[in-house]
């Protein structure tokens, strides 16, 4: 099961539609965690308002965490993070960032949506390697790398660190 199918299929998943997750939260870029071999992406929730002014969509933190086992798309673990006391001072009710950000301001749509999903195969790519099913190279490592601090709006980049440290500090805070 790829990746994009995965979050095609949660959109629809019968215990997210019935959580207290409020229908305006939407995932963001996944992570990867291994656990006793088997791989699960750490997918964030966040929402986003539209101003009406083109490049000024408020970019809210994530509260919730999605952990889905890589290799069949099921949710292991639902998380709503704003009950955490490491987030006990974030108002999640305030914007953090932006979006688009200035690294991506000059794309379209459709570029913007050709290197998320570039970065959703290099994902597989990477779950795969952590099975021993493929070989993730140094390259792919860069290209991964690169993509991710292209498309992550900076304003997250703390939050995925408290989310995730090990996938941050890997592929995230190294920038390629």
């Amino acid at each position: 099961m790829t990746l994009i199918e995965i979050l095609k299929n949660l959109k629809t998943n019968e215990f997210l539609l019935h959580s207290n997750m409020p229908m305006d939260y939407t995932p963001g870029l996944p992570m990867l965690t291994v656990v006793n071999g088997t791989p699960y992406y750490v997918i964030p929730y966040l929402k986003f308002r539209m101003t009406g002014e083109v490049d000024r969509t408020r970019v809210f933190p994530p509260r919730f965490v999605v952990k889905v086992c890589a290799t069949n798309g099921n949710i292991v673990v639902f998380q709503d993070i704003s009950s955490y006391k490491r987030f006990e001072k974030i108002n999640f009710q305030h914007p953090v960032g932006i979006f688009r950000h200035a690294a991506i301001r000059h794309f379209s749509k459709a570029s913007y949506q050709q290197k998320r999903n570039e970065l959703l195969a290099l994902m597989d790519r990477l779950a795969a390697s952590a099975e021993d099913k493929t070989k993730f190279s140094g390259l792919d490592n860069v290209k991964l790398c690169n993509l991710f601090a292209l498309l992550l709006e900076p304003s997250l980049k703390p939050f995925y660190h408290a989310i995730e440290k090990d996938f941050f500090e890997t592929y995230i805070q190294q920038e390629g």
